[in-house]
C-alpha cells in the first residue's frame, strides 16, 4: 500500500467526522461554528483547521460555513 493511498484514507476518514461535526453544530448549537480539531493535529492552527473543514462543509453543502448570519435569540 502506498503512503499516499494511506494519506488519502486518513483524509476521507477524518474529513467526514469534521462534517458530521460541523453539520451537528449547524443543527443543535446556537452561535459560531467552533473548529476543536486539535487532537488531529497537535501543531496545527485553528485558522488551519478551519480551511479544511469548511472545504468538506462548503463541498458538502454548496454553501460557505462564513456565509451562515447568525441570528439573535
Amino acid at each position: 500500500m502506498k503512503e499516499t493511498d494511506v494519506m488519502n484514507t486518513f483524509q476521507e476518514f477524518y474529513g467526514g467526522f469534521a462534517l458530521y461535526d460541523l453539520t451537528r453544530q449547524w443543527i443543535t448549537t446556537a452561535g459560531p461554528f467552533k473548529y476543536d480539531y486539535r487532537w488531529l493535529q497537535p501543531n496545527g492552527t485553528e485558522e488551519q483547521f478551519k480551511q479544511w473543514a469548511d472545504k468538506g462543509f462548503s463541498e458538502a453543502f454548496n454553501v460557505d460555513p462564513d456565509m451562515f448570519k447568525l441570528l439573535s435569540s
